[in-house]
């Protein structure tokens, strides 16, 4: 994660809130369908979870 923030690719953020923020998006997802027992689109929370990583954590400007 480091080599991305140096090459500006993510933000420069401390790595112990970008590794909060990640597992955060990817519970959200996983942890309403374990407790309500519905099905989950794998494939769909796997594209919206990466795209809000991707574009989430890119540097501002």
């Amino acid at each position: 994660m480091r080599k991305y923030q140096t090459t500006g690719q993510l933000v420069k953020w401390p790595l112990a809130r970008i590794i909060q923020y990640i597992f955060a998006t990817v519970l959200s997802y996983v942890l309403p369908k374990v407790l309500d027992g519905g099905d989950l689109d794998v494939e769909q929370a796997s594209h919206e979870t990466v795209t809000f990583i991707l574009d989430g954590l890119k540097p501002q400007g």
